[in-house]
């Protein structure tokens, strides 16, 4: 699968009006580049002057439409992004509706709202009101979604809050190195829509080489500020750097714990760093719709002989996120090639969810993780070693294979790296590498380090004499 590198710029002004009156900006605007399904997540959102309460309306369909993309347990519910975007704008717009002292002179609380997902290099577009998706490449700016043609008059032809089934565009376009997306409000396109010379200043700006997305936000508002103009103007510029097929990576936690990014008014040049880029490993089978269900889960209190090495081989790339049972966490998988740390933590059981090129949401295989073992283990029993950090929130799955520690007589505790993990004879499933093996009985002690190759099974044989 494809990952793209994204560079963003964003920023947000308000109006003349607004400015001299000191009146709130009306405009919200979102950016993300470290969801766990998808390189670029970015929301735009203009609440409706004339209309009760716009700055809260605004906000509400933002923060509705990022929370609903941004949980656990919205992802797995949705068999493609198109729907799952459509689904955010709906959710966000019961938000809007329910705003509590809803009317004034017949008009309700109501706001534009553009939502645009960039994954394996596409870019997906949710879209209400006469906000504007516009693309840049080759010298050319082409229109790919909203723009003035959706408005009747000085008002939007469509905008939520309007009614409880708006009218929601969705579109879908490729990308490539080089191109230049940009999502904006009306204040942008109504001011360089005015004559063909600011229209002729749009694309000379937006296609500007060697500008940064962050440039081109602040140029692009700055140019439309002219003397007396009243709209609130917010763009968000996103810069298609790289596109590469993915490689081996690591797994990351993502849910209710882990902070959020803030909703401003500007945001600075943010490139994606590929935290969740590279190969995140995937197994496959199609979401839910007539597919036989999975086997049984191996729980960690199961007998260890049933578990063996995985080969990582066996985990083709493509991208996976791990959703517990609860619901309540999300996990990246992929692989990484350096030592673990002693791991921390309880069992935790999940379903695999992962994001295929065609935009549909995939259900795979489901897992347990026990942190405390260093263990992530599968449907068929094959278990990985594991490393956890929930404070910067990775989980790196390691080469790995497995030692068998045996005793006369036995029954002596064991224990690896300092960890105690039974009584002999232990199975345990271990990073490849060098671990330390000290076995306690009633009357003696030994120790002994031995190195474990990756796929392969040591047997350690321990007692007491020299």
């Amino acid at each position: 699968m494809k990952r793209a590198a994204l560079l963003v710029g964003a920023k947000s002004i308000p109006g003349h009006r607004h400015h001299v009156e000191g009146r709130a900006n009306e405009d919200v605007i979102f950016t993300r580049t470290d969801h766990p399904l998808l390189d670029g997540l970015f929301i735009v959102a203009d609440g409706m002057g004339g209309h009760p309460r716009p700055q809260e309306a605004a906000q509400t369909a933002a923060q509705a439409a990022r929370e609903f993309l941004c949980l656990p347990d919205r992802l797995s519910a949705y068999a493609d992004l198109p729907e799952l975007l459509r689904a955010a704008v709906r959710h966000a717009n019961r938000h809007v509706r329910g705003l509590a002292g809803t009317e004034e002179n017949g008009k309700r609380p109501g706001t534009t709202l553009t939502v645009a997902a960039v994954a394996h290099g596409i870019l997906h577009v949710a879209h209400v009101g006469d906000g504007s998706v516009l693309r840049a490449r080759g010298g050319e700016v082409h229109l790919l979604a909203g723009g003035e043609r959706d408005r009747h008059g000085s008002a939007p032809a469509e905008y939520l809050g309007r009614s409880d089934d708006p009218q929601i565009a969705i579109a879908r376009h490729e990308l490539a190195v080089g191109d230049r997306v940009l999502l904006c409000t009306d204040g942008l396109t109504r001011y360089f829509g005015s004559d063909p010379a600011h229209a002729a200043a749009l694309r000379e700006i937006l296609t500007r080489p060697g500008a940064t997305p962050e440039a081109v936000a602040a140029q692009l508002t700055a140019h439309s500020r002219a003397a007396e103009y009243e709209d609130d103007t917010s763009v968000v510029v996103v810069e298609v750097r790289e596109i590469s097929q993915d490689s081996d990576g690591l797994v990351t936690p993502w849910g209710p714990e882990r902070r959020e990014p803030r909703l401003g008014k500007t945001f600075g040049t943010v490139l994606a760093r590929g935290l969740l880029g590279a190969v995140l490993l995937a197994l496959g089978f199609l979401l839910g719709r007539g597919t036989a269900p999975p086997s049984p889960v191996p729980s960690p209190g199961q007998p260890a002989e049933r578990n063996s090495p995985g080969n990582l081989a066996t985990l083709p790339g493509a991208p996976m996120v791990l959703v517990d049972e609860l619901n309540q966490r999300l996990m990246v998988l992929r692989t990484a090639s350096t030592p673990p740390a002693p791991p921390g933590g309880a069992g935790i059981r999940f379903q695999g969810l992962k994001l295929g090129r065609d935009g549909r949401l995939i259900r795979a295989q489901k897992f347990v993780l026990d942190a405390a073992r260093g263990r992530l283990t599968d449907e068929a029993g094959r278990s990985f070693a594991v490393r956890v950090d929930w404070n910067s929130g990775l989980i790196l799955v390691q080469r790995s294979g497995t030692l068998v520690v045996q005793s006369k007589p036995p029954g002596a505790a064991c224990f690896i790296d300092g960890r105690r993990v039974g009584v002999t004879p232990v199975r345990e499933v271990l990073p490849a590498g060098q671990h330390l093996v000290r076995v306690v009985g009633e009357t003696w002690s030994h120790e002994s380090s031995v190195e474990v190759s990756d796929r392969r099974t040591i047997t350690l044989a321990l007692g007491p004499g020299p």
